[in-house]
């Protein structure tokens, strides 16, 4: 009995265990992911912008300053919590604002707003122009309009402008760019 199972363990001992074949498909999962580009882009922040969110950071929070220290009695109400979520939605959309392309589509986020879009879509980038209305997930004036699908367009604000239309380029280089 013992001879038939050290028999059976050497003719099984060649198969490797399903765990190991679990392993190595995982590995090599991790090395195609590393080999697909990804490049993020934090948003340029302007003056202005900066100016905006500090100047409403601080005043809404100086409110809720007075009302503690200057009034006789103090009592947190539904109006404190209001401007302290509205504080941090500020400073989420100042610092939670980046881009980042991907072999097949370019998405970007801002705070709570976030998308993507497919390269494929992309018709053409305007550069320097700044859009007042639409969607905006941008932190700085003079960035990108791009337009995507039939009538879509986005504006995005990345660190250098040409650095981001030459990384989407070298992905599709089918896009109009136009310089304003």
């Amino acid at each position: 009995m013992k001879k038939i199972k050290a028999a059976a363990n050497n003719a099984f001992s060649s198969i490797p265990p399903i765990r190991s074949a679990r392993r190595e498909c995982r590995d090599v999962a991790i090395k195609l992911k590393k080999k697909t580009l990804r490049m993020k882009f934090k948003s340029r922040k302007d003056i202005f912008f900066r100016v905006f969110i500090y100047g409403f950071c601080v005043f809404f929070i100086g409110i809720i300053f007075v009302r503690i220290f200057f009034e006789g009695k103090y009592e947190f109400i539904w109006t404190d919590i209001l401007l302290l979520l509205v504080t941090g939605l500020l400073l989420w959309l100042f610092f939670g604002t980046e881009y980042e392309i991907t072999q097949s589509e370019l998405k970007y986020k801002s705070g709570p707003f976030h998308g993507k879009i497919e390269l494929e879509q992309i018709r053409e980038i305007i550069k320097g122009k700044t859009m007042w209305s639409g969607m905006k997930p941008a932190t700085a004036k003079n960035g990108l309009i791009i337009k995507y699908g039939k009538y879509d367009e986005i504006y995005i604000s990345p660190i250098t402008n040409d650095t981001f239309v030459r990384k989407i380029l070298e992905l599709n280089n089918d896009i109009k760019i136009t310089v304003n």
